[in-house]
């Protein structure tokens, strides 16, 4: 009989985190810099751009900073889609802020009412789709 020769070796390990405390360590500080995005609503055009720009930067660098510390992976992990949730939240307030002053202006007495309905439905879509990111993740791990 002839010999078989593989190119390669495959194995999977599954790791199982029994402390919730690591996950709240590493996904903390992009919930907060979400939530202090949320200020951009209440802000002149010019400061909320800075704003958003800076939170924007924050959740970049803080993904880079954990990849390095828990390495890269071929597939989006549930850090990653926490992290890419935040980002694509954080452009549509831009572009809703944005859109809203070249429909409206910089009015001072429009700000407060015109945005409230959008920060609430901002912050409300962005907690529900993070609860379904996470119980998802939950039920297939």
């Amino acid at each position: 009989m002839g010999t078989v020769g593989y190119s390669r070796l495959s194995i999977l390990i599954k790791l199982k985190r029994n402390s919730l405390i690591s996950f709240f360590k590493i996904t903390a500080p992009v919930y907060i810099t979400y939530a202090i995005s949320l200020l951009a609503y209440g802000l002149k055009p010019s400061s909320a751009a800075s704003l958003l720009a800076g939170t924007l930067f924050t959740i970049v660098v803080n993904r880079r900073v954990l990849e390095s510390f828990l390495g890269t992976a071929e597939s989006l992990t549930l850090v990653d889609t926490i992290h890419i949730t935040a980002m694509i939240y954080i452009l549509v307030t831009a572009v809703v802020i944005i859109y809203f002053n070249l429909q409206h202006g910089d009015q001072e007495v429009l700000r407060n009412h015109r945005y409230r309905p959008i920060f609430n439905i901002t912050w409300i879509s962005y907690l529900m789709v993070n609860i379904v990111i996470i119980v998802t993740a939950a039920i297939v791990g």
